[in-house]
């Protein structure tokens, strides 16, 4: 299993081939039971029903983790689309909203990214930008930015973190923010271990959080089910290893990221 030290840039041109290190847990996430301890991911999880269709077969193809409609080759991720969020969920689109004078609080969840675009060419809109270069250059400056995929964090913080919350917050992730952009792939990356435990666990530390993490996981997994994901693991996971060593938790910590 490949571990990347995920990255919060939405450009993600310069860094397709770091990309390539982690599309291997693409495969490991297709199905809840794949990440799982031996409990099966359901029963983990409160109220676990699904809250949207999965038209996706459990049998998969090795070649084809993300189960494109063209084989991918060497790259699994070659051919692949992944979401990018309109101006109510993307960060760098709801900034360019709140430039041009809209809230994007209130705009709808399922408007796209190029829905969007095609609003700030039209009307009062394209009329403020045509009269004030500066606001232009900021708009097309940070479009660079919304018109790339942006990964979807999934970490302690989302609705509080307790029971049910990670499933919770990962199907809303599916089934509602990614409605802006229907067919494409979700991009996740994971926060458990290091805000939990730092950057210096050591082995005690690491194995006495393991039950929650294990729930976490499990849960995360029972949401995306067998829907086609790309996973970055866990932020920090690299960054922090070399202190971990340190005070001996290093392979209690290898152990959880496999």
């Amino acid at each position: 299993m490949e571990l990347l030290n995920a990255f919060n840039a939405n450009t993600w041109g310069p860094v397709r081939v770091r990309l390539i290190a982690v599309a291997v847990l693409a495969a490991a996430v297709l199905g809840a039971h794949a990440v799982t301890s031996a409990a099966p991911a359901h029963s983990a999880v409160p109220h676990a029903a699904q809250q949207c269709p999965e038209p996706y077969s459990n049998a998969r193809d090795p070649g084809n983790p993300l189960a494109l409609p063209a084989a991918p080759g060497r790259d699994p991720l070659n051919g692949a689309r992944f979401y990018v969020p309109g101006p109510r969920k993307g960060a760098a689109a709801g900034a360019i909203a709140q430039l041009v004078g809209l809230n994007p609080d209130t705009m709808p969840v399922d408007e796209s990214w190029a829905d969007f675009q095609q609003r700030l060419t039209k009307g009062s809109i394209a009329a403020k930008l045509a009269h004030d270069k500066g606001l232009a250059h900021k708009v097309a400056m940070l479009s660079k930015i919304a018109s790339e995929p942006e990964p979807q964090r999934i970490s302690i913080y989302s609705m509080g973190g307790g029971p049910g919350a990670i499933f919770g917050q990962t199907q809303k992730v599916i089934c509602q923010n990614a409605t802006a952009d229907p067919g494409a792939i979700v991009a996740f990356n994971t926060y458990f271990l290091h805000p939990t435990l730092g950057g210096c666990a050591n082995a005690a530390q690491v194995n006495a959080y393991m039950p929650t993490f294990k729930r976490q996981i499990n849960e995360m997994a029972a949401a995306i089910d067998r829907r086609p994901a790309l996973i970055m693991a866990e932020i920090d996971a690299l960054g922090s290893s070399s202190c971990i060593a340190r005070h001996g938790g290093l392979s209690a910590w290898e152990a959880a990221l496999r």
